[in-house]
């Protein structure tokens, strides 16, 4: 017989005074199947994983349930303390009674029937819990890496460098991105004692040749992902290279760097700030001219204004977002243009500014010493007069409107997802953010299955150069992990089909977003199909099973018997 562990925790507090604990207690003690109940103030420390590892090892418990705080911080070490005493960790149920309970219920008796029902749900999916073990795959030792801006550059060295082959995939015909394109970054705009790893000559930051000249990557230019297959360990790529007639070569790896970076926003998409006018550039134009000079008549600007937040920080036309770099990159040009001309007039017209960066205070007031003017306000127009440019501002410091006439006028744009970016998240099963980049996660609260691909740099938000790097470098590390394992343990808790009742219809292929099921001829009745799960890839997202005509399809660990147990317990509760 069954004999089923109940551990209440009262959270030091933040469970135990907003309901009733020994009410909870004595509720637990009449459950079915329930041989042990313990009251511990802090059960995810030592001494309660302690507690529980004895009454495990004594053979008082075979199932535990352990009513507390949240699963998605404490599920994971808990169930490898429970593993480590020498019970299967799919024998462990927790249940929810801080969040669902005691924090969104102001009466203290409410909040007590509401843990005793959750109790005794998570007791009777106990109940049906059986012993789980996950498939076991080998990981090739190879790695992809999408985009080749200094992210993906820093994310393929550190693999290559650790033995590894590494396939550097870049969608243009040269590597670097707009880094490379670069000249002025913060915050020396040189190179310097003081410089903080943020441009492309620092010896932090990857080099082009560096990577093409290292004997384990492969670099494929010119060249896209079409399609993504198999699962973490064996990721079966199709890569079309565009400068060969969109021919295709497939690859085989065991992990996956996205690092495709961003675009710059299109300043045409706001009309009044003049682009059209040869003499309004963006900041990445201003790189390209000589002497940054005047593009219609080549003259040295006595006047230069910078619009900055050009496509960030407004809807209108633009993005809710701030793309975090344009404050610094525009400072650093607006200096550099005051050390080449003293005498020119120029202006950076910005809403606030925002770099909190170490050293942007002191960056700032250099720029300010040098005779740069910052104007707080919102720049309303940019028009053509004659053969001048007229900026008309707010200067909300002096609450006057102004008309600055201009030779030169740069435009801060900002950052948006690179083109391709939701095509690419929907192939490799990435979830997109609202901002339209790919979703960042905490990687402890990530599914083995899902923990193959890593996201680095702009690929999940604007960032800058020291920043991009970083992310590159942390991404590779957890790969590495990975692939020096040589091969992983997936979880159980996959999609299973009862081979007795399928019909063989086809719908639950049909809608897996994973591609994890097949139709496959019924071993036993070879006149019909029944569905078989691929569980290295699937994903547990359980559309199968919703979808399922015949209920031929469950989940392990959430099977049709615990969850009707669950809520047959939650039915009993309401009535007693």
């Amino acid at each position: 017989m069954e004999k089923i562990g109940v551990y209440v925790c009262s959270c030091d507090g933040k469970i135990g005074d907003n309901l009733d604990i020994n009410a909870v207690v004595e509720h637990v003690k009449k459950l079915p199947h329930v041989a042990k109940v313990e009251h511990h103030v802090h059960l995810c420390n030592e001494e309660g994983l302690n507690l529980i590892a004895e009454d495990i090892k004594n053979g008082e418990v075979d199932k535990i349930v352990i009513a507390g705080c949240t699963p998605i911080t404490h599920e994971k070490y808990i169930g490898d303390a429970i593993e480590k005493a020498g019970l299967n960790r799919y024998l462990y149920e927790q249940a929810n009674i801080r969040e669902h309970a005691a924090w969104v219920h102001k009466d203290k008796n409410i909040a007590t029937e509401s843990a005793k029902s959750i109790i005794s749900m998570a007791v009777a999916k106990s109940h049906q819990a059986e012993p789980l073990t996950g498939v076991e795959v080998e990981l090739i030792a190879q790695a992809l890496v999408i985009g080749g801006g200094v992210a993906g550059m820093q994310a393929a060295l550190d693999m290559a460098n650790s033995g590894y082959k590494t396939f550097l995939i870049e969608r243009e015909g040269e590597l670097g991105g707009r880094t490379w394109k670069l000249e002025v970054t913060y915050p020396t705009s040189n190179c310097g004692i003081c410089c903080m790893h943020d441009c492309k000559n620092c010896r932090l930051t990857p080099k082009i040749e560096e990577v093409l000249s290292n004997p384990n990557i492969e670099v494929l230019l010119n060249s896209e992902v079409s399609d993504v297959k198999g699962h973490i360990g064996d990721f079966k790529i199709a890569i079309k290279d565009k400068s060969d007639g969109d021919s295709v070569k497939e690859i085989n790896v065991g992990t996956m760097i996205i690092a495709t970076g961003s675009k710059t926003f299109d300043p045409n998409r706001i009309p009044e700030y003049g682009y059209e006018n040869e003499d309004v550039v963006t900041m990445l134009e201003l790189e390209c001219l000589d002497g940054y000079r005047r593009p219609s008549d080549g003259k040295v600007p006595k006047v230069v204004n910078f619009i900055l937040c050009v496509g960030s920080r407004s809807e209108k036309g633009g993005n809710p977002w701030c793309s975090l770099v344009c404050c610094n990159y525009s400072i650093g040009q607006a200096k550099e243009i005051k050390a080449l001309y003293p005498d020119t007039e120029v202006y950076i017209h910005y809403m606030d500014l925002r770099a909190a960066y170490r050293g942007f205070e002191e960056y700032y007031s250099e720029a300010r010493n040098m005779g740069v003017n910052f104007l707080r306000g919102r720049v309303a127009k940019v028009e053509k007069i004659g053969d001048d440019l007229q900026v008309r501002a707010k200067d909300a410091d002096v609450g006057s409107l102004l008309k600055i006439d201009s030779d030169l006028v740069v435009l801060a744009i900002g950052q948006e997802p690179s083109d391709g970016t939701r095509e690419l998240a929907e192939m490799i099963h990435q979830k997109i953010g609202e901002d339209g980049f790919i979703k960042d996660y905490n990687l402890q609260y990530r599914s083995m299955e899902e923990a193959g691909i890593f996201v680095a740099g702009c690929a999940q938000g604007p960032k800058g150069i020291r920043y991009s790097v970083g992310d590159a470098k942390s991404a590779a590390v957890n790969a590495l992990k990975l692939l020096d394992m040589g091969k992983i343990r997936l979880s159980p808790i996959k999609s299973q089909v009862n081979e007795t009742i399928c019909s063989g219809c086809g719908t639950c292929e049909s809608v897996c977003p994973y591609d994890a099921i097949e139709m496959i001829l019924d071993p036993k009745n070879t006149d019909k199909k029944i569905a078989k799960v691929n569980e290295a890839i699937c994903n547990a997202c359980g559309t199968c099973a919703a979808a399922c005509p015949s209920g031929a399809i469950d989940q392990k660990g959430f099977n049709n018997k615990q969850l009707n147990n669950m809520i047959n317990a939650f039915l009993v509760t309401l009535e007693a």
